[in-house]
């Protein structure tokens, strides 16, 4: 974020909400105005209140959820005739909510954001953002994307993968990481036995829930496949 180092003037930042919280962070009494893009739609186009929900409750004889849903729709339709029935019945809806002053439209946010600069941070614009920002001169920033280089590491059986894993647990203890901070993710349950066995043998204590039935393990699989398309005797003789 080194485009905040060179904000000169007064300047509202549009951004999603994590970057918001990291650009308060840093902000060195720097005049900066943040919000989201919903946030500014609702300053710039129009807002509501429960009396505009309870309105349209009212009037069409629906629930608090589907009210609210009719009035965001609102956003994405111009003051027009569309001849589709459902965009037509949103825009007689949102004249009447003009009508009976049910509408919050923000004058003084529009006068204001007219003598400011604009920067739009890290936001993906779909066709109705760019539509909003149409009249209004803005900059746009995108987000510092970093790299970052994954190894990737294959192993020809399981214990040798485990092994690994087991290793490598017991240098991170070594050089004194909590075991408590040390995790197994996307662990398919094919490997619990296996982990427990290895990790035993080096002294590692885990936690691992082991409820997998006989039958979900691959070599009881194929065991029982050669037992069925042949006999007992032949999948004795022929299980790895």
């Amino acid at each position: 974020m080194d485009f905040l180092d060179e904000i000169k003037k007064e300047t509202l930042i549009i951004c999603n909400n994590s970057d918001r919280l990291k650009i308060l962070k840093r902000n060195k009494l720097i005049n900066i105005k943040v919000m989201t893009m919903n946030e500014f739609i609702s300053k710039y186009c129009f807002d509501y209140d429960e009396e505009t929900i309870l309105y349209v409750m009212n009037k069409y004889s629906v629930k608090y959820e589907i009210a609210k849903t009719y009035i965001k729709n609102l956003y994405y339709i111009e003051n027009k005739k569309y001849g589709v029935k459902k965009l037509d019945f949103l825009v007689d809806l949102k004249n009447k909510l003009i009508d009976n002053d049910l509408l919050i439209f923000n004058e003084l946010f529009r006068n204001y954001i007219k003598s400011i600069d604009i920067i739009v941070y890290g936001i993906r614009l779909g066709k109705y953002e760019k539509w909003v920002l149409s009249d209004i001169k803005y900059k746009y920033i995108d987000r510092d994307y970093q790299k970052y280089e994954h190894k990737i590491y294959s192993f020809d059986t399981m214990e040798e993968e485990v092994e690994y894993v087991a290793l490598n647990i017991c240098k991170l203890i070594d050089s004194g990481v909590n075991t408590k901070n040390i995790k197994l993710t996307n662990v398919d349950n094919a490997y619990y036995n296996t982990i427990i066995r290895i990790f035993t043998l080096f002294g590692l204590r885990v936690n691992v829930s082991n409820t997998s039935s006989l039958s979900s393990f691959g070599y009881v699989k194929e065991f029982i496949k050669m037992y069925r398309e042949h006999d007992l005797e032949y999948a004795i003789l022929n299980i790895d």
